[in-house]
């Protein structure tokens, strides 16, 4: 007798983030990214730019430029980083090219075109038990 055994990916999970359109560019929320893939992030306000700390990479963007900054070496995305007072909208195409190349939260664009999928990030704790004891 033979036995086989079939093993199945865990089911992968995803958070989906709103594709924005700026002048026939797609554009995604920098907050959103952050927020979605669990990083932490802080606004200077003082200098209007966006710091978001993933592990230990530290990505700073600025308002109106094409460059990014990650753990002090500088990227350029060709086209500039918009913000709206509120949001730092990051040029889509560009930075899923970034994003393998640094090592960031991968995200893959979704069959309408409309929203992009952020792989959640892998926790091995499944279930937590407290119990008081005396």
């Amino acid at each position: 007798m033979l036995l086989f055994a079939v093993f199945l990916p865990e089911d992968k999970f995803f958070a989906t983030i709103e594709i924005s359109d700026f002048e026939g560019i797609s554009y995604i929320s920098a907050i959103d990214y952050a927020n979605e893939s669990n990083m932490n992030q802080i606004f200077i306000e003082s200098k209007d730019k966006l710091v978001v700390q993933h592990e230990s990479k530290k990505i700073i963007f600025s308002p109106n430029s094409s460059y990014i900054l990650i753990n002090d070496k500088v990227y350029n995305l060709s086209l500039k980083v918009q913000y709206d007072g509120n949001d730092f909208w990051i040029p889509l195409n560009t930075f899923l090219n970034l994003i393998a190349l640094v090592g960031l939260p991968s995200i893959k664009i979704d069959s309408s075109e409309k929203f992009i999928l952020v792989d959640l990030p892998e926790v091995n704790i499944k279930e937590c038990i407290i119990t008081n004891k005396e």
